[in-house]
C-alpha cells in the first residue's frame, strides 16, 4: 500500500515487488511517437533515500516516478533511424507548481530542450493532460538530469544509451576514432 512500516527490534521481512513498481524504463523498453512509454509522476516529501538531501538549495519535495522516489533512469535511443519516446505524466494534483524539465547538470545551469515537449502552462502540471515528453536518439547526451524548474534537486539523473558524451571522458584502454 506504499505506507511506511516500523518494526521494533530485529525483524526479518520478505517483500514481493508489485508489477506496478517495475514499470520504469530499461534499455529494452521504449515507445513511439504515437505510443510513448508512460511514466507516472507524483510529488511528495523526500525521505533519507533521496540522492539530494533536503536543505540549502535542495527542496524538501521529491519526484516519485511510478511510485519510486527519484530513481536513476536509463533510456534507449542509439538508433539513427528512429527516436524513442518517454512521457512523464504530470496529471496528478501533487505536481502543481513543479514543472519537470531536463538539464545538462543537476544544478540546472543549462536546460536540455532538443526533442523535449511539454504542455507548459496549458494544462499546467497538476492538471489533467499535463506532461513532459522526450524523444531520445543517438545524439541525446549520455547523461541528463530531470529536475523541477521551480525548485532545486527534486529529481535525479538519466543515462542515455547513445553516442553523444557530455561529460569528461575517461577510458580504460584505447580509444579509436
Amino acid at each position: 500500500s506504499d505506507a511506511k512500516v516500523n518494526f521494533a527490534g530485529a525483524t526479518e521481512v520478505f517483500c514481493t515487488v508489485p508489477g506496478a513498481k517495475i514499470g520504469l524504463p530499461n534499455p529494452e523498453e521504449y515507445g513511439s511517437s504515437s505510443a510513448p512509454k508512460i511514466i507516472t509522476v507524483k510529488v511528495g516529501s523526500k525521505t533519507g533515500n533521496h540522492p539530494y538531501p533536503s536543505g540549502g538549495s535542495s527542496s524538501s519535495n521529491a519526484y516519485f516516478l511510478d511510485g519510486l522516489e527519484s530513481p536513476a533512469l536509463r533510456f534507449s535511443g542509439a538508433d539513427s533511424s528512429a527516436k524513442y519516446y518517454y512521457r512523464f505524466d504530470q496529471s496528478d494534483s501533487s505536481n502543481s507548481g513543479h514543472p519537470l524539465r531536463f538539464y545538462l547538470d543537476a544544478a540546472k545551469t543549462t536546460e536540455y530542450t532538443t526533442g523535449v515537449t511539454n504542455t507548459g502552462s496549458s494544462p499546467a502540471p497538476g492538471s489533467s493532460g499535463a506532461y513532459t515528453q522526450i524523444a531520445v536518439d543517438e545524439t541525446t547526451p549520455n547523461i541528463l538530469y530531470y529536475q523541477c524548474s521551480s525548485h532545486g534537486y527534486m529529481g535525479n539523473h538519466v543515462t542515455s544509451i547513445g553516442n553523444k558524451v557530455n561529460s569528461n571522458l575517461v577510458t580504460i584502454g584505447d580509444v579509436t576514432v
